[in-house]
């Protein structure tokens, strides 16, 4: 997910697919001059089953995994 600033938005309003089962996995790109907004995505996140397995570093953003708890 990448969409330039209004990423928990989008996390928000997708919430039931984020919560049906068989999402497994999701890429989101957070904004590195926005920790409010990675720690509020981690948490929904969290919230819904998943947990962080991975990030990386590119331009001004970083890109994080999320997998679905035992996926």
């Amino acid at each position: 997910i990448d969409v330039d600033g209004i990423e928990m938005k989008i996390l928000k309003g997708g919430r039931n697919v984020l919560q049906n089962p068989v999402t497994k996995s999701v890429l989101v790109e957070f904004p590195k001059d926005n920790p409010e907004m990675l720690k509020s995505g981690v948490e929904l996140f969290e919230k819904l089953g998943f947990e962080l397995i991975k990030y990386s570093t590119r331009g001004n953003d970083d890109n994080y995994i999320f997998n679905r708890k035992g996926f």
